[in-house]
């Protein structure tokens, strides 16, 4: 009987640690620091700074200003939203979440600023060479992309803050001039430029924000066409997609990319996850549709 007992109770023990792991499965070796799932749609999804491993072989960056808080739950999110845009069209977009604490090493800085050891280098490169491989796998198929970077934020406001490497200063400008910094400076001037004779890129800016809260009326987004100026605060977009977005006329090729800051609030409980999967998923989805998708390459 006690034999009976021991053996259930290993069996019980491994299911969980399986059950545990397989939330973070993946199409990268086990041995990977990145969760990596290559993807048909043209849209690419990634997740900086969720990392929950501490490996002991990289150590903890030190120097005075570097930030190594964790954005709770944004691996997870990112997982959920990159599922349910799955099932909605059958296929599904390209997933690069690090599993690596940010105290190691932090991949939405260059490398100098991000990292302090090699460990903490040869995690950044990982990370970085999977986000090419997305890219490149995403333009054999499709001309123009979609790359949705996603973090956290504890700013008071508890805003979505949608980043497009546009300062406050520039959103609070005429439409005039704001349609000209989204056209020559913000992370989707691809977009911007393929559609400025049917829309304003101005109000390109508020579609994302727009389209989050038409899907949850809890959920305020900044920039929206209801809180198009965001205050000084406001996280304007970072390495990752400065890095990426990318528009080639001649080539007829383009990557916008979009910082998806998400507040506290709708990141530490499951219930409040599944709101806020549901509202960017979906807006993802409807921006796709509408921006990004031929039916006759999926």
């Amino acid at each position: 009987m006690i034999l009976k007992l021991l053996v259930s109770f290993i069996f019980f023990t491994l299911f969980l640690i399986m059950s545990h792991s397989s939330r973070h499965d993946c199409s990268s070796p086990a041995s990977s620091n990145v969760i990596f799932k290559p993807g048909l749609l043209p849209l690419v999804i990634t997740a900086p700074h969720g990392g929950w491993k501490r490996p002991t072989t990289i150590p903890d960056r030190v120097k005075n200003g570097s930030l190594v808080l964790t954005d709770l739950y944004t691996a997870e999110i990112a997982q959920d939203i990159y599922e349910r845009i799955e099932q909605h069209y059958g296929h599904s977009p390209h997933l690069v979440v690090n599993t690596i604490s940010r105290r190691k090493a932090d991949p939405n800085r260059d490398i100098d600023e991000g990292t302090e050891t090699e460990g903490g280098r040869h995690m950044w490169i990982e990370y970085h060479s999977r986000i090419r491989d997305a890219i490149e796998a995403l333009h054999r198929r499709h001309s123009f992309g979609l790359l949705i970077d996603i973090h956290g934020h504890t700013h008071p406001q508890g805003m979505i803050e949608l980043g497009y490497l546009i300062e406050p200063t520039d959103m609070r400008s005429s439409s005039d001039i704001l349609n000209q910094v989204a056209l020559k400076q913000s992370s989707i001037q691809s977009l911007a430029s393929r559609h400025k004779s049917i829309i304003e890129p101005s109000k390109l800016l508020k579609q994302f924000g727009d389209n989050i809260v038409n899907y949850n009326s809890n959920i305020t987004a900044v920039p929206s066409t209801d809180n198009f100026e965001p205050g000084d605060e406001y996280f304007r977009g970072a390495y990752t997609i400065q890095t990426y977005h990318h528009h080639n006329d001649k080539a007829r090729q383009g990557l916008d990319a979009i910082q998806i800051e998400i507040p506290q609030r709708f990141r530490l409980t499951p219930e409040s996850r599944e709101q806020l999967v549901h509202s960017v998923a979906n807006a993802a989805i409807q921006f796709l549709d509408n921006y990004y998708i031929i039916k006759t390459r999926l």
